[in-house]
């Protein structure tokens, strides 16, 4: 009876199970798409971010706010 079972599962069944074996990795394959976009998307977010926030630091850091620096002179030297 087992046999019998799957012979009818895997037989022709009218077109249905043709389709399946074709979209079911199209499927797939466009959600591992979407998951990758969102993934990239987040990335790109968060390394923007970062770049953003370095370059905060590094004005707020900068030698013209250490204590006891001088801003750097507009006149150009006369060496």
């Amino acid at each position: 009876m087992g046999s019998d079972v799957s012979a009818v599962l895997v037989a022709h069944q009218g077109g249905w199970d043709e389709a399946v074996f074709v979209a079911l990795p199209m499927v797939v394959l466009v959600l591992l798409l979407g998951l990758a976009r969102r993934r990239a998307e987040r990335e790109a977010a968060a390394e923007a971010e970062a770049a953003t926030r370095a370059e905060a630091e590094a004005r707020t850091e900068g030698p013209a706010h250490e204590v006891g620096a001088r801003a750097p002179s507009s006149e150009a030297s006369t060496e």
